[in-house]
């Protein structure tokens, strides 16, 4: 069994937990398609030199064992990652896959069961690998979550009258279908039913109900699910498919984007396959690409303060000469533009390291416990989320005064690397906002100045015009009145279209991935991928 690197992220409060596994679905949100849109986030203390200068709790920096990717060594264009189990089982010639999900890969609800995801895998899987023996068990839940099933304590019930907020109850499935084989068992959770089901693959497809709009939250549904299902007998691969967001007119885009961005580091983190729905989605129907970030390089002091923000007492004055401006001053400055994964450096100058602070603001969302800021003292560099450390590293003698020192920070996904003079001294990773913010400058203490201050600004990239629309992806919700209809519910429940070209697309790197292994000693088809 692969080690996984340590990720950091903030405990969420138990009712929290309580309330988003029981509650399937939460009513807030926003109504159109938005990146980097100005964010605002909950009214709170912004960091001030007390805060900053607070002593910082002990946390090591955890480093990536020697056979663990780091998400910037996949490929974006890349979903394939430790398949270990399902290619033995490859090699067998028998394969066990178990779905884990909501509505949309339960998939009789508003379209025909045979043009769903599910359905789909199992069709293509066998036609394009005739010579294994496939077993399907299509376990996903309507109108659930991660939330729930993470939760040990959802269970089966007893009845046909379930209650969704503590249970489940379903009948055997068909064969043909493979929905919840041998029925659900009374007092047996979410989770076990997958576990004795005994898969080599267990894909996750869920998002759509996971609507707590915290990330840290998202991803501790996840690896609790993975931590347990890593204590199986049998410990199957696994691959996580990121959610397409709902229509428009239903609003949660943020929600589910903050859900699926969350399941895809998560996959990351542990090296697992993505099959990517939400990337595929968003790119028909936003035309951008959610996975791979345009860098926009805006570093210009010369116009300080035009498009930045002073708080409140900053004394930050621009000097110097177009080859090189300055700030020089004490307080603190956010730039005007959201952003999402970031490289950012500067060289900070202090008169009086010993009661100074320099640092670097990233993915703030308008609050001083809503955004990250990578700092150096004296003796220390460290790394908060709000007011809290997440990594730290102590610097080996003590800044001498008047001394030139430079900090850098790069983030992609969840990964947080920060630098000083060049050294890598904190690397973790952290879900507490995987999602756009501002970006910004702090000196406390005495006056200090800042100076080749490099900003690159990652935003989605954008891939022209959209080429399908919430009509197409979610249909007129006609299905049970039209003989002719196409599927779809007009909120989060697909169309015939949208499932083979978005939902059955994503599953395409899996796909070719089965047909390229060998089987037992004897190499796999070479037929071409489609």
């Amino acid at each position: 069994m692969s080690a996984y690197p340590v990720h950091y992220r903030t405990k969420p409060l138990i009712f929290l937990i309580a309330f988003f596994i029981s509650v399937p679905l939460n009513l807030f949100g926003s109504g159109q398609y938005v990146f980097g849109a100005d964010l605002a986030g909950a009214v709170a203390p912004t960091q001030n030199d007390a805060t900053l200068a607070a002593p910082a709790i002990s946390v090591s920096a955890p480093s990536l064992p020697s056979n663990q990717n780091a998400p910037d060594d996949f490929s974006t264009l890349s979903n394939v990652g430790n398949l270990e189990r399902l290619d033995a089982a490859i090699k067998e010639g028998a394969v066990k896959i178990a779905v884990v999900g909501d509505s949309i890969s339960q998939g009789d609800v508003d379209g025909l069961y045979e043009n769903s995801v599910v359905a789909t895998l199992m069709r293509l899987a066998r036609e394009q690998n005739p010579d294994i023996a496939f077993t399907f068990g299509n376990f996903s839940l309507a109108g659930r979550g991660m939330g729930m099933y993470s939760n040990r304590n959802y269970i089966g019930e007893a009845g046909a009258v379930e209650n969704p907020m503590t249970g489940f109850y379903r009948e055997p499935g068909s064969e043909v279908t493979r929905q919840w084989p041998g029925g659900s068992v009374v007092g047996k959770s979410w989770a076990d039913h997958v576990k004795d089901f005994a898969p080599d693959l267990v894909i996750y497809m869920f998002g759509a109900n996971d609507l707590t709009g915290s990330s840290s939250v998202n991803a501790d549904y996840y690896f609790k699910s993975l931590d347990y299902q890593n204590t199986w007998s049998k410990v199957p691969s696994t691959a996580i498919a990121p959610a397409a967001l709902p229509s428009v007119a239903f609003g949660h885009q943020e929600q589910v984007q903050v859900a699926a961005d969350a399941a895809r580091d998560v996959a990351k983190v542990r090296n697992l396959t993505v099959l990517d729905i939400n990337r595929l989605f968003n790119l028909h129907r936003a035309g951008v690409d959610v996975d791979k970030l345009s860098f926009i390089r805006d570093d210009n002091l010369a116009s300080y303060p035009t498009g930045w923000s002073p708080e409140t007492g900053t004394t930050f004055a621009v000097s110097g000469s177009p080859e090189q401006y300055t700030l020089k001053g004490r307080g603190a400055a956010m730039f005007n533009r959201a952003c999402q994964d970031v490289s950012l450096s500067a060289t900070f100058t202090m008169p009086s390291w010993s009661g100074q602070i320099g640092g670097i603001r990233y993915r703030s969302m308008g609050s001083g416990l809503s955004q990250y800021t990578a700092q150096v003292t004296a003796n220390q560099v460290l790394l908060y989320w709000g007011g809290t450390v997440i990594g730290r590293s102590a610097v080996y003698a003590p800044i001498p005064d008047g001394t030139s020192v430079s900090v850098k920070v790069t983030v992609r996904g969840a990964k947080h690397e920060v630098y000083l003079n060049g050294v890598n001294v904190i690397s973790v990773y952290d879900f507490n906002n995987l999602r756009f913010g501002k970006v910004g400058l702090v000196v406390s203490g005495a006056e200090g100045t800042i100076s080749n201050w490099i900003a690159n600004l990652g935003v989605p990239e954008a891939h022209g015009a959209p080429d399908l629309s919430d009509i197409e992806i979610y249909g007129l919700g006609d299905f049970s009145t039209n003989p002719g209809s196409v599927g779809g519910n007009t909120i989060n429940h697909p169309t015939k279209l949208a499932n083979a070209v978005i939902w059955g697309g994503a599953l395409n790197p899996l796909l070719q991935h089965i047909r390229s292994q060998p089987r037992g000693g004897v190499p796999a088809s070479t037929q071409a991928s489609h």
